[in-house]
């Protein structure tokens, strides 16, 4: 799991610290500081290795994938400006330094006749660029230095080389809002799926009845129009999507969770489409499933109710030590900064009724 994160002309960040991120971690602040970029950091750092992870971090934004270097990959940049190298660095559980990736513009790169690469298609809207330049990476770890290069040919087709063996990071998922608001009942049935060939479709149900306690089971039904997620009842069933999309997403959390042991779970705006009445038991449905799959949640919100049904539902779950709260503000000294709070000291100043947001 990850302990620390630290970002150095990283998008907005000039320099930012994260300590003591926990199991469970709940970032807030005002709009445009930079919760999204944490996770979507966290996210290229430990994905940096695929040659589509521009592109992926470009449609988590909703926008379309430029295959010219400078606008695929120079918004990592702070001020889009690589004249300046970035860094992310990320201090994982038992290690006795951090890792880090440091991203830089090289413009000397030439692909050497023999390399080994890395090629994936990319859906394009062009060809590569006259001024396309490499993307060097360095990334060190365990006082070990590992070197590659992205860039992008002259048919859009991004490549990395690496010239050192890959190290194993820990595998990540991204939900985002847009995600959440437009789950689909087949994605959602390719899930539960692999969750009942693998015998744990029953922990599937325990974590949705803790939402819903009258759920029985749930099952993928195909019909004319495609498949259906049903809900059974007692002796009723009828589409998931008619008891509520609150259980539709909820549905989904759990999956991304279940479906995913081992993993870094990054929710982007976990609030959307909840009523705020119901978040304790979105956040006691996501630690007790977080727990169980061995997962670490860090999650952004622009909700009070949600910071504050998250302190009640994890508190529920058993978990407040493994619980976390950020809140991103601005030093005029420092720039952007990370403000701490414990679970204790979060439910006192919602007790105070303190602005935490």
């Amino acid at each position: 799991m990850i302990q620390s994160i630290r970002f150095s002309n990283y998008r907005a960040f000039r320099s930012m610290e994260m300590h003591n991120v926990q199991p469970v971690t709940l970032i807030s602040g005002r709009n445009n500081i930079g919760k999204s970029s944490i996770l979507e950091g966290v996210f290229f750092f430990l994905g940096h290795r695929d040659p589509l992870i521009f592109s992926t971090l470009r449609r988590f934004r909703g926008l379309p994938t430029m295959v010219d270097s400078p606008r695929l990959w120079e918004t990592e940049f702070n001020c889009m400006n690589s004249a300046i190298p970035g860094c992310i660095s990320v201090m994982f559980e038992g290690a006795e330094q951090m890792s880090s990736l440091e991203f830089s513009r090289d413009d000397t790169f030439v692909i050497p006749p023999d390399a080994d690469s890395t090629v994936v298609p990319l859906r394009t809207s062009g060809a590569a660029t006259p001024d396309s330049y490499a993307l060097k990476y360095v990334f060190s770890e365990d006082n070990e230095i590992q070197v590659s290069h992205c860039t992008v040919s002259g048919n859009g087709v991004p490549r990395l080389y690496s010239s050192t063996a890959a190290s194993i990071l820990p595998r990540s998922r991204f939900v985002n809002s847009a995600q959440l608001y437009s789950v689909s009942d087949e994605l959602l049935a390719e899930e539960l799926g692999r969750m009942e060939l693998a015998d744990r479709k029953e922990q599937v149900l325990n974590a949705l009845r803790i939402v819903d306690p009258t759920v029985d089971d749930i099952t993928p039904i195909v019909q004319p129009e495609g498949v259906q997620i049903y809900v059974k009842s007692g002796t009723k069933r009828l589409p998931i999507r008619l008891a509520g999309d609150g259980l539709n997403r909820v549905l989904y959390l759990i999956l991304a969770l279940s479906e995913n042991p081992d993993t870094i779970v990054l929710i982007d705006e976990i609030e959307t489409g909840f009523h705020y009445t119901m978040y304790p038991r979105l956040w006691e449905v996501v630690a007790k499933t977080a727990a169980i799959s061995n997962c670490q949640v860090i999650a952004t919100t622009h909700s009070y109710e949600c910071i504050s049904g998250a302190s009640v539902g994890i508190q529920k779950a058993g978990r407040s030590d493994d619980f976390g709260y950020f809140r991103l503000g601005y030093d005029r000294n420092k720039g952007e900064c990370a403000y701490q709070f414990s679970d204790d000291l979060l439910r006192t100043a919602i007790d105070m009724e303190v602005e935490v947001r």
